[in-house]
């Protein structure tokens, strides 16, 4: 089985899993190769005012390459495949179908699937249109599965519509493309709708297709504009408060020889982003500079950013939901006797780092908070000197309940002195009748803490301890994958797979020894992460626009 098998029964199932699994430019966009092979556009058979679209295409030649590319390069990516062409060759083996030969003919190699969600008042009406290779091979498997008692076939409007036993799904082949939907009335208003009002002739369909071109695998639209408070899918999924003054939202993949690309997108209603007041220059924009000082040692996942105090101004200023940012203001008033956004937020509007690096030995990560806290060192060493007493008045705690095995001192970093609490969890007492995993036992615990030219550290990662790391900005990962985005320019997110996938072994291995069970999803993840080298991610803000693009790319 393939990756592109995999990709085209989960779309599949997307659409019938409530069945198979339970019963079983000019003026106008140009979709080029994205049409049924009798030239019909699936957005002509929905409606206009659907609030979510996906689509998944493998319909262009040079996508469906890439795509075909990066299957050989990943290697055996057809487990998932298996286990569901498995399960439902076992629930339909009894109605004479098989998964291979009758179902995966009907869509062909090459197709493409269309999604839509429309607001109602409890959940959403969904709709779905799917080209097909072979519409009577498709015919034939819903006829199959009719005489099998799965469904049942009824003529609509004088079509043959196909119902399963719930009357949740209703589907019909019209020429080549497959049409679904949740009630009778919409799957008879998709084979009646009007091309002049369909979801491809509507004004912000169009221009967001217009903004995505025709080199894609995948698309996702939201148009909060089009739906009330809250969009529940029959998916599970809720998609609420959105400010309104946010007119589309998109995400665009593409695939190339070495990766996968992918562009995340806000666009604001320029009018209504005035009256609630919403600009997204409120926030301030910089060119990350804080990976030239962070080292690159065991590197897992690092993120960079800027200007936090004001992001969470702006989010209190739109009325986001900020409960669970109130119960961290009241929790560091009780614990520090400090104010939140004065005395921690206040140096909180230049760059910051969160990065995670494994460490020398044992399974604790390395975990870190750097920050540039250079507009107001005062609160920034204030709050450190509060961390500091709070430590030291507990150190007696831990001596007296893990002797030997706690200690505290400085350790120099850059010529300058930081405070290192140590666990050495070699130290902890255990018998013979519970004894602790190999794991955990050797390994040490630490937290470095204190300021170094304007920048607050606090980390529990030992890369910090080496003379003259190599930095983020040195690294082989960072160089490998720093030109593969075009105009995203501002923050900065980078994964190593490798280490990830390293991290998640130990994670595995220490379940063995706990003798608790390993699933095969941490397996599958395991091997997912073997196949890719790593990850880049940077944005791009306007006033009343937002891009965020990122790469996966491929192990060597």
């Amino acid at each position: 089985m393939s990756f592109l098998r995999s990709a085209r029964f989960l779309l599949f199932a997307t659409v019938t899993s409530s069945v198979f699994l339970t019963a079983c430019f000019g003026g106008e966009a140009d979709l080029g190769a994205h049409v049924s092979g009798q030239g019909l556009i699936p957005e002509n058979f929905m409606p206009a005012d659907v609030g979510m679209v996906l689509s998944y295409s493998l319909n262009n030649d040079e996508q469906f390459a890439a795509v075909q590319t990066l299957e050989e390069k990943l290697g055996d990516a057809g487990r998932l495949t298996r286990t569901v062409a498995e399960s439902f060759n076992a629930q339909f083996a009894d109605a004479g179908l098989d998964y291979e030969k009758d179902l995966m003919p009907a869509f062909g190699e090459q197709f493409r699937w269309v999604y839509g969600a429309r607001p109602k008042e409890e959940g959403a009406e969904v709709f779905s249109v799917t080209t097909l290779g072979d519409p009577d091979q498709m015919v034939s498997v819903f006829d199959t599965l009719s005489e099998a008692g799965s469904f049942e076939k009824k003529v609509l409007s004088g079509r043959d519509v196909y119902v399963n036993a719930e009357a949740t799904f209703y589907a019909t082949v019209h020429e080549d493309l497959l049409l679904v939907s949740d009630t009778p009335e919409n799957v008879v208003s998709m084979l009646d709708q009007d091309e002049g009002d369909s979801l491809w002739n509507a004004e912000n369909y169009q221009e967001a297709m217009g903004e995505i071109g025709q080199d894609f695998v995948f698309y996702g639209f939201l148009f909060p504009e089009l739906y009330n408070d809250t969009l529940n899918l029959s998916t599970g999924l809720s998609i609420a408060n959105i400010p309104s003054a946010i007119s589309r939202q998109s995400i665009v993949v593409r695939a190339e020889a070495e990766g996968l690309s992918f562009d995340v997108n806000m666009l604001a209603n320029k009018e209504k982003a005035k009256d609630a007041g919403l600009s997204f220059d409120v926030v301030p924009k910089e060119d990350p500079y804080l990976y030239k000082e962070v080292p690159a040692e065991g590197l897992m996942a690092y993120f960079e950013s800027y200007g936090l105090q004001q992001t969470l101004e702006q989010a209190d200023k739109l009325g986001d939901d900020t409960s669970s940012l109130d119960a961290i203001r009241e929790g560091f008033r009780n614990y520090f006797g400090m104010d939140f956004d004065e005395d921690f937020m206040s140096w909180f509007d230049r760059g910051y780092v969160l990065a995670l690096n494994t460490n020398d030995s044992g399974l604790f990560p390395g975990i870190t908070l750097y920050v540039d806290s250079s507009s107001d060192e005062e609160h920034a060493q204030e709050l450190l000197n509060k961390l500091d007493g709070q430590i030291s008045g507990l150190m007696t705690v831990f001596e007296e309940a893990l002797p030997g095995a706690v200690s505290k001192d400085t350790v120099q970093i850059q010529g300058t002195d930081f405070t290192k609490v140590s666990i050495d969890l070699t130290e902890l007492p255990r018998t013979q009748d519970s004894p602790l995993p190999s794991l955990v036992t050797g390994s040490e615990m630490q937290l470095i803490y204190g300021v170094l030219d304007g920048r607050v550290l606090l980390t529990t990662a030992t890369a910090w301890e080496q003379e003259n790391p190599e930095t983020i900005a040195d690294s082989v990962l960072y160089s490998k994958l720093k030109d593969k985005l075009d105009d995203a320019d501002q923050g900065l997110i980078l994964l190593d797979a490798g280490e990830l996938a390293n991290f998640a072994g130990d994670l595995r291995a220490l379940r063995e020894q706990l003798d608790l069970e390993v699933s095969d999803t941490a397996m599958d993840f395991e091997d997912f992460l073997d196949g890719f080298s790593g990850a880049i991610a940077q944005s791009h803000t306007e006033a009343y626009s937002s891009t965020f693009s990122g790469y996966l790319m491929l192990a060597d």
